[in-house]
């Protein structure tokens, strides 16, 4: 008599579980064809691919996945690790949130800091530009002297003089076009701040945890490294803002130094010391700004130098 095909699976998978009783063991596994075996033991060519352990009633008590391929793996290490990302920026975006609800009551109170940070831009380019005016008229007087000069050396100091004025006043422009452009950053920032503290108020902290990291994924990264003083970037940009240091005893020095980079640019931070001819030690900070070759963007140092004559500490 023929048995039927589904009666005839069912009654080898009864005898099999009959003869794994003693071992409690029996696996099944599927080959290429995407046909399910089962046997006490799994031949070689398919442990690799994946099987289940059942006990005596059939039950499946262990499961092995299929070994992973190469590609697999890395595409797998790279979803971990975009996930371990993704959580530690959820977590930065949980303390800010922390950090703004417990800082301001109100949106009023964020409209008070924004206006106050404002002011305190506005008055560094009025005195930015009062400065840019003085030094428009030096240059005015210098190059009407310059006309009037005849002997080769004294008109070599006032070509001299001269070029210095030009050189501060680029800066000056380029500190107050700055400042113009970090007055719209600081209205911006608050502004976001405020959307995000509305977004707070009404749904929590946590509640918007994912749209928090998806908002975030585009910022920069700001990655720093400790310097070596005797590093010779660290000695050049000592020597940069060695002018603007008044009534020294000796050379500036650095005690620290950092190297700051971020995603489309990178600065030394120098912390320096002066010591005046009074004796008493001056705590400076100097930083600059480098070129894709890492060396000493001295343009966009000179910036940073005219926004620090400012006092440009907003």
């Amino acid at each position: 008599m023929m048995l039927k095909p589904k009666f005839a699976l069912a009654m080898s998978l009864a005898l099999l579980l009959t003869q794994a009783v003693a071992r409690a063991e029996l696996f099944k596994w599927v080959d290429e064809k995407g046909v399910t075996h089962y046997g006490d033991r799994i031949p070689p060519e398919y442990s690799k691919q994946g099987n289940s352990q059942l006990n005596k009633r059939g039950i499946t008590v262990r499961k092995v996945d299929p070994a992973l391929t190469a590609e697999e793996r890395r595409a797998r290490q790279e979803e971990e690790l975009r996930l371990k990302d993704a959580l530690k920026q959820a977590e930065a975006q949980q303390r800010e949130d922390l950090a703004l609800i417990n800082t301001y009551s109100t949106e009023q109170e964020i409209d008070l800091a924004r206006d106050r940070r404002v002011a305190q831009i506005d008055q560094i380019v009025s005195q930015a530009q009062t400065q840019s005016l003085e030094l428009d008229k030096r240059v005015a007087s210098v190059t009407d002297a310059l006309k009037r000069v005849k002997a080769p050396n004294a008109k070599a100091v006032q070509e001299q003089e001269l070029a210095a004025l030009d050189k501060r006043q680029g800066a000056m422009r380029a500190a107050i076009a700055k400042l113009r452009a970090d007055r719209q950053d600081v209205i911006a920032h608050f502004e976001q701040d405020k959307l995000r503290f509305r977004e707070i108020k009404a749904n929590g902290v946590t509640s918007t945890r994912l749209a928090a990291v998806a908002r975030r994924s585009g910022e920069d990264r700001v990655s720093e490294l400790a310097l070596n003083l005797t590093d010779p970037i660290v000695s050049a940009c000592v020597n940069e803002w060695r002018e603007t240091v008044s009534n020294l005893v000796g050379a500036p020095y650095a005690v620290g130094a950092r190297l700051i980079g971020r995603s489309n640019r990178e600065e030394v931070v120098v912390e320096g010391r002066a010591r005046s001819n009074v004796g008493q030690s001056q705590v400076r900070r100097w930083t600059c700004p480098l070129t894709a070759d890492r060396a000493i963007d001295k343009k966009e140092t000179d910036v940073r130098k005219a926004l620090a004559s400012l006092g440009a500490q907003y």
